[in-house]
């Protein structure tokens, strides 16, 4: 029990440095956005003299073009995770599952949404991920369900009335 409560103590403390981090992040991504923005305007000017001047200006184009997509790919990825964390802080997993691969437990954490690391490692998983597929198959029909619910003397509900 011991170990459940530092670990979550670690993740609730990970996702609160992210969240402050992550707003931060996107504060400084918009200054550069605007600073981009006003380089761009004070540099961008037409050149359709000779279709060598055509084709360099053409191509400047597609260069800013591809340092605004980054730019706004950065951002979006910034927004989501921020997103995500916000999500997680109050509750960062409802569930643990520990599952024996034969070479020792590895363990689960199920939440709302997935969440991982600077260095992709995933600390929360999506309960919803295809990953699970082979361990709650789709196919439980709602009378089986019905019958593990009574064995474990869990109350049910049916999901169709959430």
């Amino acid at each position: 029990m011991m170990d459940e409560i530092q670990h979550l103590a670690e993740i609730y403390q990970q996702l609160t440095t992210d969240v402050q981090d992550l707003t931060q992040k996107l504060a400084d991504l918009q200054v550069e956005g605007r600073a981009m923005k006003q380089q761009l305007a004070t540099e961008g000017h037409l050149d359709l003299g000779s279709m060598t001047e055509t084709l360099d200006t053409f191509a400047s184009i597609e260069a800013n073009n591809r340092l605004i997509d980054t730019l706004n790919s950065r951002y979006d990825a910034a927004v989501v995770r921020l997103a995500h964390a916000q999500l997680l802080v109050p509750q960062a997993y409802f569930a643990k599952m520990s599952l024996d691969y034969g070479d020792g437990p590895e363990a689960f954490y199920l939440g709302k949404v997935g969440y991982a690391d600077v260095d992709a490692h995933d600390l929360v998983y999506d309960w919803r991920a295809r990953w699970r597929m082979p361990i709650v198959p789709i196919a439980l029909a709602p009378r089986r369900m019905r019958q593990m619910a009574e064995r474990f003397r869990l109350k049910w509900w049916d999901a169709r009335n959430l």
